[in-house]
């Protein structure tokens, strides 16, 4: 069986490269790239809709930082339904938008995995590792009752 949208232990390299995920007892990493013009696999796909939600709604409380960014755009709801559309195209520009404004380059309207050698992390706005940074140590998204079935199934198998 294939998985994707899975957990993972966190190399020794990716944390030469990118201190802060050394605090995570893992990273939730994708198989495939979410984007326009991306594979997008449906479980790769519930997995960014899940985490950006989560983000979305701990930057709304301010756990996040300020709900009152200049950047904060109202884009609409995000279904957990593994579908790739343009709400979720929406939700991944606003994401990336909202953290890198001042880097155009890191707007690309795509998710990539973390490569396991650390090759995919030469950038250091790597969007997948930046919202498993910013989610925290403490989100298991396996138990969270929002997650899917489906997808907290995949995330407990492939621990």
């Amino acid at each position: 069986m294939v998985i994707v949208a899975f957990t993972q232990n966190i190399p020794a390299n990716w944390i030469r490269k990118h201190p802060n995920v050394a605090r995570l007892p893992h990273v939730y990493n994708l198989d495939n790239a979410v984007g326009l013009s991306c594979p997008n696999k449906r479980l790769d796909v519930m997995l960014i809709q899940v985490m950006l939600l989560i983000w979305a709604t701990e930057r709304k409380s301010g756990s996040l930082g300020s709900p009152n960014s200049p950047n904060a755009l109202d884009i609409g709801n995000l279904p957990l339904d593994g579908v790739f559309d343009n709400r979720v195209q929406a939700w991944i520009y606003y994401y990336q938008l909202y953290h890198y404004h001042e880097r155009v380059a890191a707007m690309t309207g795509k998710i990539v995995p973390a490569a396991a050698d650390g090759s995919s992390l030469g950038d250091r706005f790597h969007t997948l590792l930046h919202l498993n940074s910013q989610l925290g140590p403490s989100v298991d998204l396996a138990s969270r009752p929002a997650t899917p079935r489906d997808l907290a199934l995949a995330l407990k198998v492939a621990k």
